[in-house]
């Protein structure tokens, strides 16, 4: 074995998916400490021969993901060699550190070395929590991403919230799909009686409250994600579902029920196929037609090595992947039965943060040639294509919707307020519900109520009501909602609100608790805020369409609100300490960031200019390899220079 000297190494520990650091936080880290830096020597030692020198000049990331499981059952263990090969979890640890450093260290890139260097490696280990459904450090599956989702949700306990914000589309489609992969056999030795009392203890809150068949889809939902965590299986079984239909029976007009009772039998599982099918064709997501469906190469690309324009396609992956955006389309495709158009989704997304097109459709070679190396494509897709797709995918949005909107909620400060902008023009005119700090967009509705479930989430803070958004009857509407807003200008002959005075400015506003001196401040941030979320509407949502040819504009507003959100992030982890941030900042300051993009079997590889834009995204945490973009089949995309 070959001896390997790490001059500096780096070790992170990130804590997601809500687990805490256990009874002895101190010493959790400290075992980790001791740990990680004897295994990843032993495992990167192996990579060269013993008769070869070898220099690594350029930082080599490795992560690693452990649950706190492993992480837990690593405290007492020596790290010796012998120890290593007898602890079962010291073994598991080294072969996962093996399989990323060969990942990571590219053999034949290595030159040779001075002669008294030796290898240098900056390391980073991640610990997460298990995602529910998967494999202990193997990551998010695009198979079954449906049930995850669900499952991910519950534990985290928001899935009756995401479930509430569903339109009756996705709501039938994500039903349809989670139960449509049952077992054919029971494999858990849970008896039947434990399982239906099991649904029926969850169920039976809710059962006075249900009246339509969304109520029922939604508790379903609700029931079998909550059942599987507690029964730790990741498929339905015919038991389970058979406890479903008990308890909750699903009424479908028009169709031949599912058999009741035991499930396990062929003729069964066939019948539910075969009803699911009538009703995906019932819903528009069978045949559509001979432009509504391009298919696309699914098949991995060969290893290729491209020049694009752009690399901030790219970088928007890192942000979204945090809020778990990219798990929930990978979901959200699945259950549209759309998962052969994701290279779709992601070429739509790449043209909304590249050059816009001149006289508003006609693309430059070369941000087709980037969205389609974004996209994992050969070749672009052409627009007919992508308008077909924006019409089939706009009513299955709304999760989508709800997981940006949920995560800015949960970040807000409710000391802060919120901005309501008025967005568009014509037909497609709406409001914008925008996060003061940061002026990150929330959520879009064309008319107040479709706000309301975000403002009731967000009712201790106040709303910022600019001129040009107070249209006829929306403070009256505030005011009847309960919700407190400060409006610009001075009420009109009935209304009875408080009256703001500085300087030449005047506002007023149905807040009569609040001191006066707090409401000013809160005001002063009105006219910032509404500019600058009128230049990231234009730079965006006018300047930059996804889909020019679309006479749908739900997918291209949506999309919108994830660029945004994704910029936002980079601008606000980059700039917020020295001026007022904005997501159309880091559109202008990294638009024209090019980079180098090899596709590889493993991994998509990105590799940007040296200078102080990359050192900034890099100490920022923002070149963090991503291993859950769903087009990309399992390929993590990983930052270089």
């Amino acid at each position: 074995m070959a001896d390997v000297t790490i001059n500096r190494c780096t070790l992170r520990v990130v804590r997601r998916g809500g687990w805490s650091w256990g009874p002895e936080p101190r010493r959790l880290l400290q075992c980790v400490i001791n740990a990680l830096p004897a295994l990843l020597a032993r495992e990167l030692a192996a990579l060269f021969p013993d008769d070869a020198e070898r220099e690594v000049s350029a930082p080599v990331r490795i992560n690693v993901r452990m649950s706190i499981g492993e992480l837990l059952a690593l405290a007492g263990e020596g790290f010796g060699e012998e120890a290593i090969q007898s602890a079962p979890a010291l073994k598991a640890i080294g072969e996962r550190i093996a399989r990323a450093a060969r990942s990571a260290v590219d053999l034949d890139e290595i030159v040779d070395p001075a002669p008294a260097e030796s290898p240098s490696f900056e390391a980073r280990a991640v610990a997460e929590d298990d995602e529910p459904g998967s494999e202990s450090g193997q990551g998010f599956s695009p198979r079954g991403a449906v049930l995850q989702t669900l499952m991910s949700w519950q534990a985290a306990g928001v899935l009756e919230l995401r479930l509430a914000a569903f339109s009756n589309a996705a709501l039938e489609a994500w039903h349809r799909r989670a139960i449509s992969g049952v077992e054919p056999f029971d494999s858990q030795s849970t008896s039947r009686e434990a399982i239906d009392n099991l649904v029926d203890q969850v169920s039976r809150p809710y059962l006075s409250s249900l009246r339509d068949r969304q109520q029922v889809l939604r508790l379903r939902l609700i029931a079998l994600a909550e059942a599987m965590t507690k029964l730790r299986i990741r498929a339905i079984t015919p038991m389970l579902l058979a406890a479903m239909n008990r308890a909750l029976p699903e009424v479908l007009d028009g169709e031949v029920e599912t058999e009741r009772g035991d499930l396990g039998n062929g003729r069964a599982i066939e019948s539910a196929s075969a009803s699911s099918d009538r009703q995906s064709d019932s819903h528009g997501l069978g045949s559509l037609g001979p432009l509504s469906r391009v298919r696309v190469n699914r098949g991995r690309r060969r290893v290729t090595d491209c020049r694009v324009a752009s690399a901030l396609p790219f970088l928007l992956l890192g942000p979204l992947s945090r809020i778990g955006y990219l798990k929930t389309l990978a979901a959200t495709m699945e259950a549209a039965d759309c998962r052969d158009d994701l290279p779709l989704f992601a070429s739509a997304l790449a043209y909304k943060v590249l050059e816009p097109p001149a006289r508003g459709w006609l693309r430059n070679p070369a941000m087709s040639m980037t969205a389609s190396a974004f996209a994992a494509l050969g070749e672009p897709v052409e627009e007919p294509g992508l308008a077909a797709f924006a019409r089939r995918i706009s009513p299955h949005l709304s999760p989508l919707d709800c997981v940006i909107s949920g995560a800015l909620i949960a970040g807000h400060d409710p000391r802060q307020p919120i901005l309501l902008h008025r967005a568009g023009g014509g037909a497609d005119e709406g409001l914008l519900l925008v996060d003061v700090e940061g002026c990150f967009p929330i959520s879009w509705s064309s008319s107040p109520d479709g706000l309301r479930q975000s403002l009731i989430q967000l009712d201790s803070s106040a709303v910022l009501i600019p001129q040009a958004a107070a249209g006829t009857g929306l403070l009256s509407w505030m005011g009847a909602e309960g919700f407190r807003f400060i409006a610009e200008g001075a009420p009109t002959r009935g209304e009875r609100w408080r009256v703001l005075r500085h300087a030449e400015r005047r506002w007023s506003s149905n807040d009569e608790m609040t001191p006066e001196a707090a409401l000013v401040r809160m005001a002063r941030a009105m006219q910032p805020t509404d500019e600058d979320a009128e230049t990231l509407w234009r730079s965006l949502a006018v300047e930059r369409p996804s889909i020019p040819l679309a006479d749908d504009v739900t997918l291209d507003r949506h999309i919108t609100l994830a660029a945004s959100v994704a910029l936002g992030t980079i601008a606000w982890e980059l700039w917020r300490h020295r001026e007022q941030t904005a997501p159309h900042l880091a559109l202008e300051r990294f638009h024209d960031l090019d980079a180098r993009v090899s596709y590889s079997r493993d991994s998509v590889r990105v590799s940007l200019p040296l200078g102080r834009r990359f050192e900034d995204l890099r100490d920022h945490g923002l070149l963090d390899n991503v291993f859950d973009a769903p087009w990309l089949d399992g390929r993590a995309l990983i930052f270089s220079v």
